[in-house]
């Protein structure tokens, strides 16, 4: 018996069955055989005269069968040796396996791209749900907007078409007053003068109230020409002046050399120019109210510093609102409707010009209003003379 050699291949799940032969050298019996096969056991079967031997349901693997025979004297040959390797089925195969690392490889992708497809779905979806919501949010803002400005145009026209309604039968009132001081004297004329100071008082806020709606409206084009500063600041503190003497105020004016001159609405100039005198002095008990003119580079200026109450820091962001004063309420010490500077803001704005304030509580005020500078147009035509000239 001899079965050196090359591994015999057998297909994985197949049966293989083994027939041996030995020689027979003046023997009466058959020959017995005896196997093992390494790698399924390691005991030698039973002697069998069987010489063929069937192997079922073997694993794939490299395995050893050793055959050995024997003779009825008892003689044992050696024992003979067949490899075999079972071959593994296609799907444990190593381009099997391969196979299943690149399909696992793709069913990851493939998961993890539904994944991202999925979310960038919800992500649409979300994106489109949110747009949507802005949508009518922004109809509804858009909505509202319309009806404030509605409601904004209804109060300017009511208190354009009040103020006016009101306004003539006050004048009216004011007039006759006049007459009636003529023929009145004592104690009755001083009834007239508390019913004046309290109808122009009213006119005032009238007045106050046109203005503002008409600055709102943006209607009213400003005529801008250049106007001597000095001369409307000595205008305005000649006639306002009285008042701050009734308080015991000392009034002083400085007016800057040479004159200057700025492209301004004089009747505007004017009322702005009220509005800080009147303050300066209302919110005085006592010490000064000054009002100055310069230049600062390019631009021309008119200060109204007082030595008043002054102003606290936390009001300064609504100094310059509508109807905005820093004493509320019934208890409030100083009259007004909060409407002069918020008017004076809006004209110097529409004039090119600002204010701004520089205060201390208790201390006093400097309000600053500046325009652009302006040529005087006498020295301009001199100049254009004289060029003509040479």
């Amino acid at each position: 018996m001899s079965g050196d050699g090359p591994a015999l291949a057998l297909s994985y799940g197949r049966d293989f069955q083994v027939e041996v032969a030995a020689p027979q050298y003046r023997t009466v019996e058959p020959h017995q055989y005896r196997y093992k096969l390494a790698g399924r056991s390691d005991e030698w079967s039973d002697w069998t005269t069987d010489a063929r031997q069937r192997y079922r349901g073997l694993w794939e693997g490299t395995y050893q069968l050793d055959v050995q025979a024997r003779n009825d004297r008892g003689q044992v040959s050696e024992a003979s040796t067949f490899s075999i390797q079972i071959l593994p089925p296609w799907y444990r195969t190593p381009w099997a396996y391969l196979a299943y690392g690149l399909g696992f490889i793709g069913l990851a992708y493939g998961y993890r791209r539904y994944r991202l497809v999925k979310r960038e779905r919800r992500q649409a979806r979300e994106r489109v749900r949110q747009l949507e919501r802005e949508r009518v949010v922004a109809e509804r803002l858009k909505e509202a907007n319309e009806r404030l400005r509605e409601a904004n145009r209804l109060k300017e026209d009511f208190l354009a078409t009040t103020s006016h309604e009101l306004r003539t039968p006050l004048t009216n009132i004011l007039g006759s007053l006049e007459v009636l001081r003529g023929m009145m004297d004592g104690d009755q004329a001083k009834f007239l003068d508390m019913i004046e100071k309290n109808g122009q008082r009213l006119k005032r806020t009238l007045n106050a109230l046109l203005d503002l709606s008409m600055l709102r409206s943006g209607d009213e084009e400003l005529d801008l020409e250049p106007t001597p500063l000095d001369e409307c600041v000595e205008r305005m503190a000649s006639d306002l002046r009285a008042d701050a003497e009734e308080k015991g105020l000392a009034f002083r004016v400085d007016l800057s050399e040479p004159p200057v001159w700025a492209r301004l609405n004089d009747q505007y100039l004017e009322q702005i120019l009220r509005n800080l005198i009147e303050n300066a002095i209302k919110y005085t008990d006592d010490g000064s109210v000054e009002v100055s003119t310069g230049t600062v580079d390019d631009r021309v200026y008119v200060e109204v510093e007082d030595t008043g109450i002054g102003i606290d820091d936390e009001f300064l962001p609504d100094l310059f609102e509508e109807f905005k004063q820093e004493s509320r309420g019934r208890s409030r010490t100083y009259e007004g409707n909060g409407l002069g500077l918020a008017i004076s803001a809006r004209l110097a704005d529409q004039m090119n010009g600002s204010i701004r304030v520089e205060t201390e509580k208790h201390e006093g005020s400097r309000f600053r209003v500046e325009f652009p500078r302006a040529s005087d147009p006498a020295s301009a035509e001199m100049e254009d003379q004289d060029t003509v000239r040479g």
